[in-house]
């Protein structure tokens, strides 16, 4: 796209420019070899204006005092846009449902063509989709002139960037009253902020965001030799090359020298809370008796899982329904814009759900790139197949965090969220728990309190979804006969 600011002064700058430029040179002391003209250097601002420089030509020009009083046949008309915001009819409102919003666009439909502009292409195909299960004509606008669109035209969908929509936007009619045009944003159709897009990194970015953490005097855990303090980089000339190394620091004072491209091998510890660690020492025998706990503890758990996986696979269980049409509402509704990896988990998720089979399934990924809306798009399709589900989170903190989070992103569904935390009170623990057990509250929060026996003869038949800390936890028996359970 191409914007030219006040056209008419810009061609009188460029000829006055190049009348200067000519100036110049007629003024030149003959010489060899001689410049290039200016004609030959300089093209005219009509070529880049009339020639196609742009897919799209947008001009901009002040408009006089009584200039449209005074519009000839030859001056183009001067349009009058009094338009005003979605939100002044009960569009874009925070809390409406789609359901509602689809009310107030049927009404502008009979007054004129409604625009619906989406960020993707993905979500114009979702919108269509949505508006046809809603049993209302919507269709891709294409090349279309919006100007050819009547009263009670499909809805027109489109792909591009807007802030914000318009209402009431009328041309000139040609002697006749002009349509109301109305332009709506995806954002407004469900109330929700600007949809953003998740930072792509590279693969390098997460091990580099996790060195520039570490801080001289961390404790960092070397693959081979264990943990020890980090004491920073050091540049050093080895065999008659110059590189860098990172110091690592060790008991008695023993210093291990490591390689920029060997950063693989380190790690920053992370210590229990109140705990400092031991400094290991060089060539001994205790790191690898740790190591050897280590994986002898983690062979006896894998074992424990193979055979807890091996029950539920015998066990199965009823499928969960094909997703409904408030499921397509609900993922709409996202304020975000999926990745490819985040798209492709909710839709494992999805067939894992729809299958005879008990889900167990592993998501990972980096704070910030959605795996809590990949969890309450699972516990959405628990809860319209008239399950409930639960959300294990590991600190009371994160509870309540989630608490609000799915509370805003459920309050247009009929979905109740509960949290069970020690923040509540004894009486408000005591509603809860009763609102669970009575089916009232579809999805609760909690951490482990959810695991006590208080509670486990309401959560037998649940759906679970587990999240994990980073200083991970193992729970067995109370949530391994559960249907459906999925870790992050």
């Amino acid at each position: 796209m191409l914007i030219a600011d006040e056209p008419a002064d810009l061609r009188k700058h460029a000829e006055d420019f190049q009348e200067e430029a000519r100036a110049a040179y007629g003024g030149l002391e003959p010489s060899t070899p001689s410049p290039p003209p200016p004609a030959e250097l300089l093209l005219p601002l009509s070529h880049l204006l009339e020639a196609g420089g742009a897919r799209c030509l947008v001009t901009t020009e002040a408009i006089a005092s009584g200039e449209t009083a005074n519009a000839t046949a030859e001056a183009p008309p001067v349009l009058h846009f009094e338009a005003h915001r979605p939100q002044a009819v009960g569009i874009g409102v925070k809390g409406r449902s789609f359901t509602e919003t689809l009310t107030h666009l049927e009404t502008l439909r009979v007054q004129g063509p409604v625009v619906i502009v989406a960020r993707s292409r993905g979500q114009v195909d979702r919108l269509k989709a949505l508006f046809l299960e809603h049993d209302l004509p919507a269709e891709p606008l294409g090349d279309k002139p919006v100007t050819t669109l009547g009263a009670h035209a499909p809805y027109a969908l489109v792909q591009g960037e807007l802030s914000g929509g318009l209402l009431g936007l009328r041309g000139p009619g040609g002697g006749a009253t002009p349509l109301a045009l109305s332009i709506i944003v995806e954002d407004e159709l469900f109330a929700k902020g600007g949809r953003h897009k998740a930072p792509s990194s590279s693969k390098s970015a997460a091990f580099l965001r996790s060195l520039e953490e570490v801080k001289v005097g961390d404790h960092v855990v070397h693959i081979q030799h264990g943990i020890g303090r980090y004491s920073g980089l050091r540049r050093l000339a080895v065999q008659g090359f110059d590189s860098d190394y990172l110091v690592v620091e060790y008991a008695g004072g023993d210093m291990v020298y490591v390689p920029l491209d060997r950063l693989s091998q380190i790690q920053r510890y992370s210590p229990s809370e109140g705990q400092t660690p031991t400094l290991s020492h060089l060539g001994g025998t205790a790191w690898s008796r740790t190591k050897a706990r280590v994986r002898k503890s983690i062979e006896e758990m894998a074992k424990d899982l193979i055979a807890v996986h091996a029950a539920r696979q015998a066990r199965g269980r009823p499928v969960y329904a094909p997703d409904s049409l408030l499921s397509h509402e609900f993922d709409a509704a996202f304020e975000y814009e999926e990745t490819a990896d985040q798209f492709r988990a909710i839709e494992d998720i999805r067939r894992d759900m729809e299958s005879d089979k008990p889900m167990d399934r592993l998501i990972c990924g980096d704070v910030g790139y959605g795996k809590t809306e990949v969890a309450m798009r699972a516990a959405f399709k628990a809860v319209q197949d008239n399950r409930q589900a639960a959300v294990l989170v590991p600190t009371t903190l994160l509870a309540q965090q989630h608490f609000e989070t799915f509370t805003e992103r459920f309050a247009p569904f009929p979905v109740t969220v509960g949290v069970v935390s020690r923040l509540q009170s004894s009486k408000d623990l005591k509603s809860t728990l009763r609102g669970v057990a009575q089916g009232s509250i579809d999805i609760v929060i909690g951490t482990h309190r959810l695991l006590q026996r208080t509670c486990s003869s309401a959560t037998s038949a649940w759906s679970w979804s587990t999240r994990s800390s980073g200083s991970g936890c193992v729970t067995r028996n109370a949530s391994s006969s559960c249907a459906p359970r999925w870790t992050s």
